[in-house]
């Protein structure tokens, strides 16, 4: 019995088998691995390694940088060209020069003048591995995005609430709606009932007692069908009504991360003050700060805050300094809830003062937007994608693959309200469109598909370095096939007719010998004869 594995013994291929290579241990001893590499050496290579933006939210008319990272993966010099496309528009064309074993990484400014989605392509000329000189990136671009911040009532001498205004000055500075990334709305609870929720990209409930029945099932539908709900609790925050209304009466539609418990701390007196810790540098709210020079969070001082209780399924996305929960978010359908423990203004914080606060909020609403729909802006081939939405009327969703006839997907329900639909077909490398299809309306979502950096390394392995194999090797022009040698590692060489003919030449040189030692002496001359 034989194993036979064909491979063309780059590194890249080898180095999962290797670091496992216990595994072939386990393989019967009485089995054979039979080792047939194909190919020679190492051909050059010069490939698009990384094709990403350097903004998390692209808006429409903003400028924005495409970043693409060439990479020559062969053992001498190379000139190329890259070519960097939106759509059919050809942003970018400049020459390139690489080392041996070299990268280079090259920024392209570029404004995108239309909302919706846009196919970005870096492209290199035709070389030996064809399929890495070219790379895909799918961008949302957006128009301004509008903001909903729900402020408290007046005081009681008619004073306006000033709860939200750090919320504000942070999310649009300038209070302009020309060129803002956010539009920004203050309401009272009352004016929100009547309004169309879905028009906004994020609702920021500003430390409310509590709000009217009608909008708390409007807010959870708005949640759950994608959008984002931010918490700020404050001196007239009910825990009571919160944990009752936001969680225990909407059943599976709940919105509340985490439960409200007592007060801690003393905002008034401040003779405590708390920071947070742990952040979570992996979260897009904390990701900015992970690098030196941007900023510490942990800085900020905290005097009064909740104290709460994460849902089993809620991320803990900081903590306070002795150790409760202190920002929290959890997804919720298609959307995300984020509560943070302690006032939006600085009642019991100072955190709105300090440069850190404006990009935690703007990095907040960025990780939200940029991972709507499908979620997936590059993936490898055959990564499953699915995705859940909340569409009653959703008819149909057919996907477009970049070659080939688009087909539609099957749908199913999951859970209350929601529909679910998936696909493995993601074999081809390009830009792919989901067409969802409403009764009233359709949308349309994209993701692209790229081959793995790493594939693009075609260094070979040693045959040494293999273990257990046998190699099985062929020269080009050989007298013998491959197909041949294979044969006779599975049956053997035949050696029958060489023994024959060695055992012929045994039996005449033994006969020979034989001959000459058997052999009669010579007779003596016969004497001549005397007279009588």
């Amino acid at each position: 019995r034989a194993i036979y594995l064909v491979t063309d013994m780059t590194l890249v291929s080898w180095k999962s088998i290797l670091e496992n290579s216990e595994l072939l241990t386990r393989v019967d001893p009485t089995i054979d691995l039979i080792l047939v590499p194909v190919g020679e050496g190492s051909p050059p290579n010069l490939s698009v390694s990384e094709l990403s933006l350097e903004q998390s939210l692209v808006m429409k008319g903003r400028p924005a940088n495409i970043w693409v990272t060439v990479s020559n993966n062969s053992d001498r010099p190379r000139k190329t060209h890259l070519s960097v496309l939106v759509g059919e528009d050809k942003k970018q064309d400049l020459p390139l020069e690489l080392e041996a074993g070299a990268k280079k990484r090259v920024k392209v400014p570029t404004t995108f003048t239309a909302e919706g989605i846009a196919h970005v392509t870096a492209v290199l000329p035709a070389d030996s591995l064809p399929y890495d000189d070219v790379r895909h990136l799918v961008v949302n671009v957006l128009p301004p995005q509008k903001i909903l911040l729900l402020n408290p009532p007046p005081e009681r001498d008619g004073t306006p609430s000033r709860d939200d205004i750090f919320l504000r000055f942070a999310l649009n500075p300038m209070n302009r709606n020309e060129g803002a990334t956010f539009i920004v709305e203050s309401r009272q609870p009352e004016e929100a009932v009547s309004m169309k929720l879905a028009d906004y990209t994020a609702i920021f409930l500003v430390n409310q007692r509590q709000l009217p029945a009608p909008l708390v099932t409007a807010l959870s539908e708005f949640v759950m069908g994608g959008g984002f709900c931010v918490i700020f609790p404050g001196s007239r925050t009910d825990p009571d009504w919160y944990n009752a209304n936001l969680f225990d009466n909407l059943g599976g539609k709940y919105i509340l991360p985490a439960r409200l418990f007592k007060r801690v701390g003393n905002a008034v007196s401040k003779t405590i003050a708390y920071q947070l810790t742990d952040l979570d540098l992996g979260h897009p709210a904390f990701s900015l700060f992970a690098e030196e020079g941007n900023g510490d969070p942990k800085r900020a001082q905290i005097w009064e805050f909740f104290q709460i209780q994460p849902n089993p399924t809620s991320l803990v996305l900081a903590r306070m300094s002795h150790g409760l929960p202190g920002i929290v978010e959890e997804r919720r359908g298609q959307g995300k809830v984020l509560l943070v423990a302690f006032s939006a203004d600085t009642t019991w914080t100072n955190w709105p003062l300090k440069p850190t606060w404006l990009p935690f909020l703007h990095q907040s609403l960025a990780g939200v937007l940029g991972h709507r729909g499908t979620g997936y802006e590059s993936i490898l081939p055959g990564t499953p994608v699915s995705m859940v939405v909340q569409e009653e009327k959703l008819q149909k969703v057919t996907l477009t693959p970049p070659q080939g006839p688009a087909f539609d997907l099957p749908i199913r329900p999951e859970g209350e309200g929601m529909l679910h639909f998936s696909t493995t077909r993601t074999d081809q490398l390009g830009f792919y469109q989901l067409v969802l299809q409403g009764k009233a309306h359709s949308r349309t979502e994209a993701f692209a598909v790229n081959p793995s950096p790493a594939e693009s390394d075609l260094s070979r392995i040693e045959l040494r370095k293999i273990p257990r194999f046998i190699p099985l090797s062929h020269q080009v022009g050989s007298a013998r096939s491959l197909g041949e040698k294979v044969q006779e590692v599975r049956e053997g060489r035949e050696v029958a007719g060489g023994l024959l003919w060695l055992l012929l030449l045994i039996a005449l040189a033994e006969t020979i010998l034989a001959n000459r030692v058997s052999a009669p002496a010579a007779a003596p001359a016969p004497l001549p004869r005397s007279g009588p």
